[in-house]
Parts: structure tokens; sequence; C-alpha cells
């Protein structure tokens, strides 16, 4: 479980972080176009991940795949929250 948890978060931290930041640079319509390609890179990064630590047996393949699976789309919501919210408060800023 810890170890999907954390793979999941690794790959939300890294691909969010420099979108929001990259919001702030680009114009109100290409806003959606940095939000979908952090959810292209994010979702490649953990099937990346996921696929190392199965195709090399760190884990429990059945369990770390569940895990992995529910954590990946609780944070998908929590992840456009972030975007929603982030772009709201741009358009309020510029």
């Amino acid at each position: 479980m810890i170890v999907a948890q954390s793979a999941v978060l690794a790959a939300v931290y890294v691909t969010l972080i420099p979108a929001l930041w990259r919001m702030t640079t680009v114009g109100k319509p290409a806003r959606l176009r940095v939000g979908l390609l952090a959810a292209a890179a994010r979702f490649l990064l953990t099937a990346a991940v996921a696929t190392v630590i199965v195709w090399h047996n760190l884990t429990s393949r059945s369990a770390f795949l569940i895990w992995l699976a529910i954590t990946y789309v609780v944070l998908i919501k929590v992840e456009t929250w972030a975007f929603i919210y982030w772009s709201k408060t741009l358009d309020k800023r510029l």
C-alpha cells in the first residue's frame, strides 16, 4: 500500500508543481493544454514506475496494482481541483 501510494504521490508532485508554475506564464486558453499535458505526463510516469516495480517483483503484484489504482483515482480528483482552483486564482490575479 505504501509503495503504491508513494509512487503515485511522487508522480503527481513531479508533474503538478511544474504545471502550476507554467500556468502562470501562459495565457488563459493555454492553461487547459498545460493541465492536460501534466495529466498525460503523470499517467506515463506512473505507468513506468509501476512497470518497474511489478517487473522486479518488489512487492505483491495484485495488492500493489489495486492500491495504485485506488490512489491514482483519488489523486485525479485532487489534481483536477488544484488546477481549477489555481486557474481561478490566476484569473483574479491577472
